[in-house]
């Protein structure tokens, strides 16, 4: 539970390159735990084809586990088009050392999130880097109820509905209405220096 907590921590609160690299890493993980649910083959095989710390793993890859899931069917569309998103920046900050989510190219990816576009930010534009931090948490919630669909021997049709999703002073409140919840996660990032660094405004 502490290592859990320590990563959404660095997710919402860390530097521009750990935010991406941790955002990536979670929703791999959560990926692999999709795949090892559909899976029926020996443990030992589905071991050799996921354990990202083998070199050989065919599907021991961020981008694989993407790939395989939607040609499986496991996910929506949008989704898999989120999860690419991510990639992508995920790359950008960690091998460029030049950019951040200040970065226009980044700005105007990030902005393009399904989530993003979702979200009711108060007050003014919401800052690209705690976006970023949003989609991906939001994005953990679509693939974990991915994962319960496929042990519960359902294809989910659609993401679950993250529609209510709402920003402020206070912190990140997402509601997941086909599970009731609600999740508050109080912020670091506030104030108009903090909004002013590749804001994204969402259209009305």
């Amino acid at each position: 539970m502490d290592r859990a907590a320590g990563h959404l921590t660095e997710l919402f609160s860390g530097t521009d390159r750990a935010r991406a690299i941790v955002g990536a890493e979670l929703l791999s993980v959560a990926l692999e735990n999709a795949l090892r649910a559909f899976m029926i083959g020996p443990e030992e095989t589905v071991e050799r084809l996921l354990n990202a710390d083998n070199p050989h793993a065919l599907l021991g890859a961020f981008g694989s586990r993407i790939a395989l899931c939607s040609a499986l069917g496991l996910m929506p569309q949008e989704t898999e088009s989120d999860l690419k998103l991510i990639a992508r920046t995920r790359n950008d900050l960690a091998h460029k050392l030049a950019r951040s989510f200040d970065t226009r190219e980044i700005a105007d990816r990030v902005a393009t999130l399904s989530i993003v576009r979702r979200i009711k930010a108060t007050p003014g534009p919401l800052a690209t880097r705690t976006a970023y931090s949003a989609a991906a948490m939001s994005l953990l919630f679509q693939l974990d109820s991915i994962r319960m669909a496929v042990v519960d021997g359902a294809r989910p049709a659609a993401p679950i509905d993250i529609r209510s999703a709402i920003w402020n002073e206070t912190g990140f409140t997402i509601k997941v209405l086909d599970r009731a919840l609600t999740l508050q996660i109080p912020l670091t990032e506030k104030g108009p220096r903090a909004r002013r660094r590749g804001g994204v405004s969402k259209k009305r």
